[in-house]
């Protein structure tokens, strides 16, 4: 508990982690599995193959493969495949490019379950950072564009300016400039993510058992609140 573990390369736990932190370059696999405690952490340049999740974060490039998935948050460039004799995910969020595969999923007791797939997580975290900056951006223009429009207004009406004022204005306008030029950076980078979004392939979710009611599943940018119970099923755009 409480360890860090930072490798360039795969990290391989023979046995249980425990509320730690793990980063590897490469793959993470422990043989049994991880009980985060709600403050452990996975996060792996490439695959994440344990036993079980349980109220842990884990981020792989890769896929993620395991038993069971309970009350956390997981995300994965390709896939989370959920294999075993229960093989479940109750609770939490998991999230992957491709397909989530899994027996059971949801929870009777009102656990919220939420199933995303079809973007990937990487894609998507650059999407929203992005949408962030150019609201920054739009926020910093407008509040300097009251500057320019005050002083043309009184220049129209005769009046005089220090060199201070003149300067204050000369760099208001090259600010905006300078930030116009991001801003028209930052859209285009937003538009070629949403080109790299719209031509992903087809995603799923495949369930071999039973999806309880309740149960949010996310594909693209569809979404539904499951009202009842289904079993061996796919979910697809």
């Amino acid at each position: 508990e409480n360890m860090k573990v930072k490798a360039g390369g795969n990290v391989v736990v023979n046995g249980v982690v425990e509320g730690a932190q793990i980063e590897a370059g490469g793959n993470i696999i422990i043989s049994q599995g991880m009980k985060g405690m709600t403050k452990g952490s996975l996060k792996a340049g490439g695959n994440v193959i344990c036993k079980f999740l349980e109220n842990t974060t884990v981020s792989a490039d890769g896929y993620v493969n395991t038993e069971s998935i309970l009350h956390s948050e997981v995300s994965a460039g390709t896939e989370i495949v959920v294999t075993g004799k229960k093989g479940f995910i109750t609770g939490g969020h998991v999230q992957a490019g491709n397909l989530v595969s899994v027996k059971n999923l949801g929870a009777d007791m009102g656990s919220s379950t939420v199933v995303e797939v079809g973007i990937s997580p990487l894609l998507k975290a650059q999407y929203i950072g992005l949408q962030k900056e150019v609201g920054e951006i739009v926020k910093k223009i407008r509040n300097a564009q009251p500057v320019l429009l005050n002083f043309a207004e009184k220049k129209k009406r005769g009046a005089r300016f220090t060199a201070e004022q003149l300067k204050y204005v000369t760099d208001t306008d090259k600010l905006i400039k300078d930030l116009t030029v991001e801003l028209n950076k930052k859209n285009e980078e937003i538009k070629t993510l949403q080109e790299s979004i719209e031509c992903k392939k087809e995603a799923r979710v495949d369930v071999q058992g039973t999806v309880c009611a309740g149960t949010t599943i996310i594909i693209g940018e569809i979404s539904a609140i499951l009202k009842s119970e289904y079993r061996y099923c796919r979910f697809e755009s």
